[in-house]
């Protein structure tokens, strides 16, 4: 990593840790007595509290800290990178409805020798591989996009290490138009 990198990703950390003092004051028992009224049956107000302010952190953490750190250390080495970049372009109906029933299919439980496990070679042979149905206008945003990424376009989506179902679905749908 370059010093001026460095230094960057520091200014960013310092930065995004001050931000998050006037969030936190917000957050206060008389606010939470109001506002979870239905917590309160099993928890604390103050651990009430302590999860709201939790989630308030980690929330800024994804929308704002880790795609200005994504940014800066991408730009360390390459020059087209664009956050929040949108791709757009034409794909078939038969290859948006792969699309649809590859993620349907990821997510549906079932005998483990009958489910549907990753494998974005086959899937992306199935997309393109089909051709019937009119043209579809399809756009997808990616959180971070690396034009100038060695072999080709990187487009990044940025999501914490578990996470939940609905939102590992839908990043996988957009990786997959991406890549259509």
């Amino acid at each position: 990593m370059k010093p001026e990198t460095r230094q960057q990703v520091k200014g960013i950390m310092e930065t995004w840790v001050e931000s998050q003092a006037p969030k936190l004051r917000r957050l206060n028992l008389d606010t939470i007595r109001q506002g979870y009224p239905f917590h309160q049956l099993i928890f604390s107000p103050d651990a009430i509290l302590a999860a709201r302010q939790e989630r308030t952190i980690v929330t800024s953490m994804g929308s704002e800290l880790y795609p200005r750190l994504a940014d800066a250390l991408a730009r360390d080495r390459f020059q087209d990178v664009v956050r929040e970049h949108t791709t757009a372009g034409a794909l078939n109906e038969a290859a948006c409805n792969m699309i649809e029933q590859i993620t349907t299919e990821l997510r549906e439980p079932g005998r483990q020798r009958d489910r549907r496990i990753p494998d974005r070679v086959a899937e992306l042979d199935a997309i393109l591989n089909l051709r019937e149905g009119a043209p579809a206008q399809r756009s997808v945003i990616a959180d971070l996009y690396v034009g100038d990424y060695t072999g080709g376009p990187l487009f990044v989506e940025l999501k914490t290490p578990l996470p939940n179902l609905d939102i590992a679905a839908e990043s996988k749908k957009k990786m997959l138009y991406f890549l259509a």
